[in-house]
């Protein structure tokens, strides 16, 4: 499906963002991974061949331009963005403080804008590009202690609508995945960190899928850079197994 074609993957250590890797990979595509963890090195390595692993952080934009170069020299393309980089900081409004706010904010929204800034760019050039942006279910919907997270989910979704808007006319497909509750560390750090309070155990009681696998997850990425997508561009896809039908 994607033979000869390059993703680039930022947050590519983390559960989603390694499972789009291997499934990406399967696909045919080449790869650019991107992330702060120096476990990308061990993962480029079990992908084997055509990949690149990028040690950077997400909210540098030098960092993110030397990797888009290094791809592009090795590839000569890259085709398709998957923006997975986020982090998690719980408390109220009232509980956090400045310096975390401040900080989810530029990992979540600062370091999709400057991945697709990179980018963008190059899908120019080439007339072609497919960006998948991640939010999450709680970009859609509120849930305890969780403020500044949930709200720069939801500015994730917009910027996505934006980009898609201002690009659209030259082949730029821009889409929001928004994953529910997956198996992984990002989902083990929201637990560790707002506890087993009586509004999260209401939240979690009779999940319709349970709990998410991230490769599952990657399938919906995988879908909105196909051809079977051509039609949705400022999308939000929710895949969070019945959660917000609730």
């Amino acid at each position: 499906m994607l033979k000869g074609s390059t993703t680039f993957i930022t947050g590519a250590s983390g559960g989603l963002g390694s499972a789009c890797a291997k499934l990406f990979a399967k696909q045919g595509s080449n790869l650019v991974l991107f992330d702060k963890n120096e476990n990308i090195v061990k993962l480029a390595e079990e992908i084997g061949t055509n990949v690149i692993a990028f040690v950077g952080d997400v909210t540098n934009e030098k960092d993110l331009q030397e990797a888009i170069t290094l791809g592009i020299t090795q590839f000569g393309s890259i085709e398709n963005m998957i923006c997975c980089s986020g982090i998690v900081r719980a408390g109220t409004i009232t509980e956090t403080e400045k310096s975390d706010w401040q900080h989810v904010f530029e990992v979540n929204v600062l370091g999709v804008y400057l991945s697709c800034k990179a980018v963008l760019p190059i899908m120019e050039t080439q007339k072609y590009g497919r960006i998948v942006t991640v939010s999450s279910h709680f970009g859609l919907v509120g849930a305890p202690r969780l403020s500044a997270y949930i709200a720069s989910k939801g500015a994730v979704i917009q910027l996505t609508k934006s980009i898609a808007l201002d690009y659209g006319k030259k082949n730029i497909r821009a889409n929001c995945l928004c994953p529910g509750m997956m198996k992984s560390d990002m989902f083990k750090g929201i637990i560790k960190q707002v506890g087993s309070s009586r509004e999260w155990v209401d939240l979690m009681r009779g999940l319709p899928n349970g709990e998410l696998e991230p490769d599952d997850i990657a399938k919906s990425a995988l879908f909105l850079v196909s051809s079977a997508a051509d039609t949705m561009s400022g999308s939000v896809l929710v895949a969070d197994g019945g959660y917000t039908a609730r």
